[in-house]
Order: structure tokens, then sequence, then C-alpha cells
């Protein structure tokens, strides 16, 4: 939110900062919100990911955290902030809808009824504006609001995709989240011709680059430690995984690298050679990201595949398995190489190339224009 001085300003982020499903996800949250302190913001809300992270672990962040972490039907958080500007006292609050606790099955998170604890702030607490950072999704989202009344602003917490047009739902306007920080939204305040009550303007989306935005020295230093003690987890990471793969292990196939596969396919291979897919480690080297297993999937062949043996495990182990060779997309060739007329090796669908050319990763992606980039003969199947 942003008025004609900085005296109107204030920062808010809805919450959901890290994925709870990552190795490194209470690492990542820690992080975060150092980022988000250090960066100006004056509130964060408590979402159902950082909830899934265990309450604990949000607390202790929480606690040695100068922003504070806000949500209204979850006990053990601050229920809201007031910030008392020269345009007026602007009331914050975040509440996670239940539904959004049964669906993650998060049996250690108690929440109250989302209605009452806004019913009763608005009541109690005095304010001119009321700014609701709302953690729910699809239709629930319009059966809450439908309860709620003297909204100025609703911040949607949980869409995670781009909306470019402005949201109104029951007449309060709607900011939505968006996941990756590659957009902010912001509002203005306005008073009317009397000057006698303020309301919020319609929520403006803007990209941000490093393009747009200055890099901060202290985020700089903080984005450096992160990364290291990253690297440090995922090595022991990739080496415990890496022992556990091969005590456990039975396979039914065998990955050879695109070296075996130019034996036969010498014209195919060289076209590889040239190709972004085969360079695609090097775009992580650039950013020191060569270490990180959840891009990693998508930069090497065979990593995590239980079903066959020699695929990628690390960078000192697999370096023949570097980059997006011809079993990324065809699957392990073992077999095939055993017996090639007999066994046939796998057909490329949309659906594969979607798994890492997808929304978030590549938005402009189109399957139809981009497979004739790596196209070399009958080897695709028109299936979605």
């Amino acid at each position: 939110m942003q008025g004609s001085n900085p005296e109107r300003t204030i920062l808010i982020n809805a919450g959901n900062n890290s994925n709870y499903q990552s190795l490194m996800a209470a690492v990542e949250y820690k992080y975060i919100v150092a980022g988000l302190d250090r960066s100006g913001f004056d509130a964060i809300g408590l979402g159902v990911w950082d909830a899934a992270l265990g309450l604990d672990t949000v607390t202790a962040v929480a606690a040695g955290s100068p922003t504070d972490i806000i949500c209204a039907n979850v006990e053990g958080f601050v229920p809201f902030l007031r910030f008392n500007k020269a345009a007026g006292k602007v009331l914050v609050t975040s509440v996670i809808d239940p539904k959004l606790i049964e669906l993650f099955k998060l049996k250690k998170v108690v929440v109250s009824d989302p209605i009452k604890a806004i019913s009763r702030l608005q009541r109690e607490i005095k304010h001119d504006i009321f700014i609701l950072i709302l953690h729910a999704q699809g239709e629930r989202i319009h059966e809450l609001l439908a309860q709620i009344s003297g909204v100025d602003l609703v911040i949607d917490g949980e869409t995670g995709r781009i909306e470019k047009k402005t949201l109104e739902v029951y007449g309060k306007s709607v900011a939505r989240n968006n996941f990756g920080g590659k957009y902010v939204s912001y509002v203005d305040l306005i008073q009317d011709d009397r000057k006698s009550h303020l309301q919020v303007s319609q929520p403006v989306l803007s990209r941000v680059s490093a393009k747009t935005v200055a890099e901060d020295p202290e985020i700089k230093i903080l984005v450096s430690q992160y990364e290291e003690e990253r690297r440090l987890f995922i090595k022991k990471e990739q080496e415990r995984r890496r022992k556990a793969a091969m005590k456990h292990r039975k396979p039914v196939n065998l990955y050879l690298g695109s070296g075996w596969c130019g034996s036969c396919h010498g014209e195919i291979e060289k076209k590889w050679s040239e190709s972004h897919h085969a360079q695609a480690i090097k775009s992580l080297e650039k950013k020191k990201r060569e270490f990180d297993l959840e891009c990693l999937t998508c930069h090497v062949t065979g990593l995590g595949d239980k079903s066959a043996v020699g695929g990628f495990v690390s960078l000192e182990a697999s370096s023949k398995m570097v980059g997006v060779q011809c079993e990324a997309c065809h699957g392990p060739g073992g077999k095939h190489a055993q017996s090639p007329l007999k066994t046939k090796m796998k057909l490329v669908t949309e659906k594969n190339c979607r798994i890492c050319h997808n929304h978030d990763t590549d938005p402009d992606f189109s399957f139809a224009r981009d497979y004739k980039k790596v196209d070399h003969g009958k080897d695709i199947k028109d299936a979605k």
C-alpha cells in the first residue's frame, strides 16, 4: 500500500514463503523472512504452506524477526497490526480457512472460525482502512467474503498464478499473491472530495526484475549465506541418497549416457550436442545452483529414477549424466542397447516436456513450436 508520501506506505507480505515439501523448507523460510525484514516489510501473513512447516518452526522464526507474522485465527501469532499513518489508522490481519488445514492434513494446527475472528477485530479495533489477508482456495474465497463486510482490501494469499486484470468479489478489491516474487501489487489511499473518508484504489500489478530494482548489498550478503548453507546441505543429501540407492535399488534397466546412443545414432547425437539441452548444467553453474536437487532434476539425466541404475547422483560420481540427454526424454536405454529391435525407446509427448517446461519455469513454452528445435525424426507421440 502506498500514498502520496512515505508516511502512508505499508509493505505487506501475504505469506506462503516456503515450499513445505522442500528438503530445506525450514532454512528457506528463515532466510526469506530475514530478507523481508531487511527489505522493510511491516507485516507478514501466516499461510498454510508456512503452517505445514510446523508451528514450532514458524514461531521460532517469528521470535527472532522484527517483522510480525500475523494470523487472527491461529493461536501463538499476533492477531493484527494497526498502523497510524498520515492517511489514517490502517488495520491489517490475516486468516486461514479451516478447509485448507483439512486439505493439507495438518492435525496439529488448530484454527478458529475466521469470520468470528475478523468480526471481533472490526468491532474492537478502531480503524479507517481494513486490509484482510485471506488464505482460502477456489469457491471458498467467495463463500467467506460473502459473510464479511467492511473490508477495504483483500489480499488473496493462495492464488499462485498471475492475474493481470483487476478483480472484485462482492464489491471488495482483491490483490493476488504470487509465488516466486516476480510481481508485486500496490494500491493507493484515496480521500473523497470532502476528505472525510478514505478509500483504496484498485490493485495494480507490477513486474519486478533485476532490471528495474537495484541490488541491495545487505540482501546480496544474505543470499550468499543462504546459498552456501544450501550447497553444503545438498551435498550431504546427495551422498546420503547415493548410498541409499546403492543399498536398496533393484533396477530393471540401465542408463548409458549419450555416448552410447551416438554409437548408433551419430547424427542425432551430434545435433543434440549443439543444443541448449546438452549445455543445461551450465545455466545452473552460472547461478551457483549446480548442487540444488530441485533444479538439477531438469538439468541432468536420470536423477531420482528408482527403476534404473546409472542415472545422475552427483557431479562427482555422475559427470557423464549431466545435461538433458537422450535418456532424459526417452528413458533409460540399457535394454534397448541389448536388443534394439525388441525393446523400443519411449516416445516424447507434450506431457513429458511439461514436467520441466511448466508455467513457473517456462511460461512461454509452446510444445508445437519448441519441439521443432530438438526434432530429430519420427520419435514424437501426439499425446497431451
